[in-house]
């Protein structure tokens, strides 16, 4: 049973109340961001102050609880700052500008917009008042904010084998032998690396990191929590945000298809029960994230140690209410794939109902969508990307060929929109407002990844040209070293475009039983780089087609082989498992 009552609303909408009350009760006049903040900073000759946190961050609730009401800190900024906060989620532009700075990040700039200071995490009222004080008896860039070299992009769409070495090792590095996962101060699931791991044969460590993983899975309501602090999987910090729930549900239900590990297949339905449970408002549309904290800015272990009952006693943690395109779209694509690999019917409807309200309420002319009902800048890259992905996901999961027309124009939306002009890559936002607009690493891998397969399903070359814009930008060494060890989604985008995905091709009309036997067995394969199609009678016609046999038939290929044609589901598994043997 949902337990999106009435009651529930009630007490999280007096949570958003109490929320903005405090931000105005320390004192400091906050303003918003805006296309004039710099006109007025040299107006009244003060500098600006950028406190971008986010809803479900504790630490933000910290900072603005002591940091920002402490009177020396509030007395500096009110005679020497425009003070303004923004919700990172709300705008994706600023969220990617800073977004290696963690939140709470700290940006000052003097009044012509030139970066100041940048600083990551809590900051103490001390400290930071201090902090403060220099900055306003020498308003030049510190050590923080050094000048930014623009990086140097090459001609070709593939990383140079060194690098791609370098990148690898990194990656390889990066892995925690004891523990599982990569890193060792925090514990998080990077789906891109599960799918790494299972390309390059390295399944134990997606084994190992995925069974560790399911220490941060909530045993009470479900979700997962976003990651584990003190070098092991069992410190949680216990906010629950859309993009690491799509991450879980994904790689759990690869290692469910890979391993049969039944442990992964609950962790899936758990974090999608969570979905329905609490993401998801009365009309079936998905939200952003819950906050951490209860309470804000106090610790929560001894509340998420609690059964439902003794939670649901003492309230529910903030739920940020937003609809936001690429939230949708995020989840949309993780439950078509729950429902192409289990045949959840019910995830696939509420896959489908989310995107039919996306369609209607975020979509803007000729293929792209919009992040909220109004945006304050935008549009952003992510929206289209996430809803473009989905729609891909959604045609596999259907057979369904409207939703890879809507896909394409997707598409054709964001080169129009988003290519940049100056070199390689797409922007994360277009030209507006008083910052220029950055490249996203995650954002152009995506591209990168979603256009290569969207060639392979519509068979229309000229998807490679996007594909290959992306990865220009990705293999520059001053774009790909800046990653660390979490080199994955790099390496993957560029090994799926050097090949193709195992492909699943059905012959016949879809809604015949057969057919759907045939393709429900495709999307049950365990090979991450998959694509399931149906060619019916239209698409038969095609150049290439297979052709109609008097009975329904499946073809298996890789880049190197083909089985077929098939005509029992045992037979396409069967096919699957030799093909992808590694």
């Amino acid at each position: 049973m949902r337990i999106m009552t009435a009651a529930l609303f009630a007490i999280l909408a007096l949570g958003g109340l109490q929320a903005r009350a405090q931000e105005t009760s320390s004192g400091i006049p906050w303003g918003e961001w805006s296309d004039t903040l710099f006109e007025r900073s040299q107006r009244e000759h003060k500098l600006v102050i950028l406190h971008l946190g986010a809803d479900w961050c504790h630490w933000c609730h910290v900072m603005e609880k002591t940091t920002y009401q402490d009177p020396d800190v509030v007395k500096l900024i009110r005679k020497s700052f425009i003070a303004v906060h923004v919700e990172q989620d709300a705008r994706p532009d600023l969220s990617n500008r800073y977004e290696q700075y963690g939140w709470p990040a700290t940006i000052m700039f003097d009044e012509k917009g030139r970066e100041i200071v940048k600083r990551r995490g809590y900051i103490p009222p001390g400290p930071f008042a201090k902090l403060l004080e220099a900055v306003i008896e020498d308003p030049t860039p510190g050590p923080s904010a050094p000048p930014a070299a623009a990086p140097v992009f090459g001609s070709a769409a593939t990383l140079e084998s060194g690098l791609r070495q370098q990148l690898t090792k990194r990656w390889e590095d990066g892995y925690d032998a004891d523990l599982g996962g990569w890193g060792q101060i925090q514990k998080f699931l990077d789906s891109d690396s599960i799918e790494l791991a299972m390309r390059l044969g390295k399944g134990k460590w997606a084994e190992q990191t995925l069974a560790a993983h399911l220490q941060l899975i909530d045993p009470v309501w479900g979700g997962a929590y976003q990651y584990s602090h003190g070098g092991v999987w069992g410190n949680p910090h216990f906010e629950k945000i859309m993009p690491f729930q799509a991450d879980a549900i994904h790689a759990h239900l690869l290692n469910y298809l890979k391993t049969g590990n039944e442990k992964s297949l609950a962790a899936a339905r758990a974090v999608r029960k969570y979905l329905s449970d609490f993401l998801m408002n009365e009309d079936g549309v998905f939200l952003v994230s819950q906050d951490a904290d209860l309470v804000k800015g106090e610790h929560a272990e001894a509340y998420y140690s609690l059964d439902d009952a003794g939670r649901r006693k003492l309230g529910i943690p903030r739920i940020d209410r937003h609809l936001y395109a690429r939230e949708n779209g995020i989840a949309i694509r993780a439950l078509a794939e729950l429902a192409g690999a289990t045949a959840d019917a019910d995830a696939l409807k509420s896959a489908i109902r989310a995107a039919d309200w996306a369609l209607a309420n975020r979509s803007l002319p000729e293929g792209g969508f919009r992040h909220d009902d109004r945006d304050a800048a935008g549009p952003y890259l992510a929206d289209t990307v996430a809803m473009g992905r989905a729609f891909l996901s959604l045609y596999m999961a259907t057979a369904d060929r409207a939703w890879l027309e809507r896909s394409a124009a997707a598409a054709g939306y964001v080169e129009r929109t988003f290519a940049a002009k100056d070199g390689p890559g797409y922007l994360t936002s277009r030209p507006a407002g008083p910052l220029p607009p950055v490249r996203q690493i995650d954002e152009n891998i995506s591209v990168a990844r979603w256009t290569n397969l969207l060639r392979t399903a519509t068979k229309v070359e000229s998807y490679r040209a996007m594909t290959e814009r992306a990865l220009r930008f990705l293999a520059s060494p001053d774009v790909a070293l800046t990653r660390g060890m979490m080199t994955a989604g790099i390496l993957l985008a560029e090994l799926e475009a050097s090949t193709e995905p195992l492909k699943v091709t059905v012959v016949g009309k879809r809604g015949d039983l057969a057919v759907d036997a045939l393709l429900a067995e495709g999307r049950r394969a365990s090979e991450p780089y998959l694509l399931v199609e149906l060619q019916d009678e239209a698409a038969s016609k095609q150049p290439g087609a297979y052709r109609v046999k008097d009975k329904v038939t499946a073809y298996v290929c890789t880049a190197e082989a083909c089985k077929g044609p098939i005509f029992t589901a045992g037979d396409v598994r069967a096919a699957v498992a030799r093909l992808t043997a590694r």
